[in-house]
């Protein structure tokens, strides 16, 4: 789940091109449509900078096509090779799905490379993805993008829109979750946000019936309400929020500004996230620097601070908020 731009764009598009899957087991039609996104994103880039790109594809042969496909079009004085050579200084990749690890860049053009053959047959072989822990393939491919990520694919709509039906057979893995994010990232192309929530929703509802951890996560902690009462009391109700979402960060409380209703104020707290994450101290120094990047204030309450002195810890978590809502 990307975070919410600080800027208005699409962080994913999605191209449905109804390419053929040869024998071969290439898909010409996707590696001609993946050299052609990697041109029009160097030509449409506002910095004078080369972009850095990745592709990334569902087997060996059609990686070999794509870049195959970069050298005729070299040739031919289509792709310069003065552009070729940047993109290569830039980190440029050409990866099937088993290859990519760590390797993350601006752009990552995804070719799903399966889809009904010259006959129009569709017989849904996606190789490792398929497997029991396909879903971790697809994690790393679809995490690489820091940009846009683009989904390049020729599986008939027809069956990526009956997710749930693979969901419920498979739960998140195999075919199901890669239906469920092509499907999803059809949604997010389009800007359809219903839609959009439903999935996510969807594969989440899989997620709690899977881990019972779950369960004791919904359950309301003491803590927070505590916390939320006196912020609430203090500031008003209209001013504080539970649960705020955050692209993929669920944080405990936001606090809003007085005049514009904008957020903030981000608090966390220290027992909730090491309930749900385990005393990970690099995760809370992670998620504080992620959310400043949006908020501009972050506090992380310590139960023990309020536990020895709530008076105290509660006049400085105040004391923080007057200082905001001053320089507003």
């Amino acid at each position: 789940m990307p975070m919410p731009p600080k800027q208005n764009y699409v962080p994913i598009v999605f191209k449905q091109i109804n390419g053929i899957y040869l024998s071969n087991r290439t898909n010409p039609t996707e590696a001609d449509t993946i050299v052609k996104i990697i041109l029009d994103i160097c030509q449409g880039n506002d910095n004078e900078e080369i972009p850095s790109i990745g592709v990334a594809t569902f087997n060996i042969e059609q990686r070999d096509l794509v870049l195959d496909t970069i050298q005729e079009k070299i040739e031919s004085n289509e792709f310069p090779q003065v552009l070729y050579n940047g993109l290569l200084e830039r980190g440029f990749f050409v990866k099937n799905l088993e290859n990519i690890q760590g390797d993350e860049r601006e752009f990552i053009l995804l070719s799903t490379t399966f889809g009904p053959d010259s006959m129009g047959n569709f017989k849904q072989l996606f190789g490792p993805i398929t497997q029991e822990k396909g879903y971790k393939l697809l994690n790393v491919i679809v995490t690489r993008a820091k940009i846009k990520i683009y989904v390049v694919t020729s599986v008939p709509r027809d069956y990526y829109q009956n997710y749930q039906e693979e969901i419920a057979r498979t739960k998140n893995t195999g075919k199901g979750i890669f239906y469920a994010y092509l499907a999803y990232a059809e949604s997010v192309s389009e800007e359809i946000q219903d839609k959009t929530q439903r999935i996510l929703k969807d594969v989440l509802k899989t997620c709690r019936e899977l881990n019972p951890r779950f369960k004791e996560l919904d359950k309301t902690d003491f803590f927070s309400e505590y916390l939320y009462e006196k912020l609430a009391s203090k500031l008003g109700s209209e001013r504080v929020q539970r649960g705020y979402k955050l692209g993929g960060l669920d944080i405990e409380l936001m606090v809003l500004s007085p005049k514009t209703r904008n957020p903030v104020l981000a608090v966390e707290i220290d027992a909730v996230l090491h309930k749900k994450f385990g005393n990970c101290y690099s995760f809370e120094f992670f998620r504080k620097i992620t959310i400043e990047g949006w908020i501009k204030k972050y506090y992380l309450a310590c139960v023990t601070d309020f536990w020895l002195d709530a008076d105290m810890a509660m006049n400085k978590l105040f004391s923080l908020i007057d200082t905001i809502d001053a320089s507003e």
